[in-house]
């Protein structure tokens, strides 16, 4: 599971997201925009 805290306080949690997608993710120069193109729509989530 990925979790992530945005800047205005919520946080969701991405369920299956594989580790090479979570280091992807890491060394991405936009967390944000990495998050919009490889994450958002391709796994589920929750808001935690």
């Amino acid at each position: 599971m990925l979790s992530v805290e945005f800047k205005s306080g919520n946080v969701y949690q991405y369920y299956d997201v594989p580790l090479n997608v979570f280091e992807q993710m890491k060394t991405a120069p936009s967390k944000g925009q990495f998050l919009a193109l490889s994450i958002k729509g391709a796994f589920r989530y929750a808001r935690a």
